[in-house]
């Protein structure tokens, strides 16, 4: 059975895109199959951080709503066979899917999949409760800049309030990287991808765990903090 765990952040701008694509190539690159999903309707990105927007024949809304079967919309990455794609439709908004839809999705990809990886849009409205309805973990992406901390903090409660208890946290100081995983000037380069690995796959030893990569900072949350603490 797989494990479902939304990246998200409040704040646009952070990197979440970014380090959606670097986690499914790291985890990919250690024989784990993963699916990440642009959960952003009506902008989509993700495709294009992967290279695949040229292949995109359906997307999340259609295989909610049936046009397609989801192994049709499924989209296999070019540099790693164990990584794909399920793009977001560019022409709907957000009220295309329900929480409940999202839900029974990711529990059909859990059969089939180690990994799903929900790229959530910015803000806490419809698309945020789409993308953190069916997940497991959360991972919050922030950078040390005021308004970042503040809308990743509350992003912390209002995942608790949803009784989602297992997060992370990265804090991205958006240095420069190197190439070698989906870099997009650094947010997240092959160090933290490892890290982020070991940590995702249960390999912490206990307590609040902290390794930083090149570029980013990645730390376990226990229980509600105030992200302040980590900065």
């Amino acid at each position: 059975m797989g494990e479902v765990i939304v990246i998200t952040s409040g704040k646009g701008g952070v990197g979440k895109t970014t380090t959606t694509a670097n986690l499914g190539a790291g985890l990919s690159k250690h024989d784990k199959k993963v699916v990440v999903i642009d959960t952003d309707l009506g902008l989509r990105n993700l495709d294009v951080v992967m290279g695949l927007e040229n292949l995109i024949v359906y997307n999340l809304v259609d295989v909610i709503e049936g046009t397609c079967r989801l192994k049709q919309a499924l989209i296999r990455d070019k540099r790693y066979e164990n990584l794909y794609l399920l793009p977001s439709a560019q022409t709907k908004d957000k009220t295309a899917i329900s929480p409940g839809q999202m839900k029974k999705l990711t529990s059909e990809l859990k059969e089939e999949f180690d990994y799903i990886l929900l790229d959530c849009p910015a803000g806490i409205e419809q698309g945020f409760m789409n993308a953190i309805a069916g997940a497991d973990r959360a991972i919050i992406v922030t950078t040390p800049e005021v308004s970042a901390i503040r809308d990743a903090d509350r992003i912390i409660g209002l995942l608790e309030s949803q009784k989602l208890k297992k997060m992370e946290l990265i804090i991205n100081p958006r240095g420069h990287g190197e190439a070698g995983g989906y870099d997009d000037g650094g947010r997240c380069d092959r160090d933290t991808v490892c890290s982020a690995y070991r940590c995702i796959a249960g390999r912490r030893t206990g307590g609040d765990w902290h390794e930083p990569g090149r570029a980013c900072h990645w730390y376990g949350l226990k229980s509600r903090h105030s992200i302040h603490e980590y900065l």
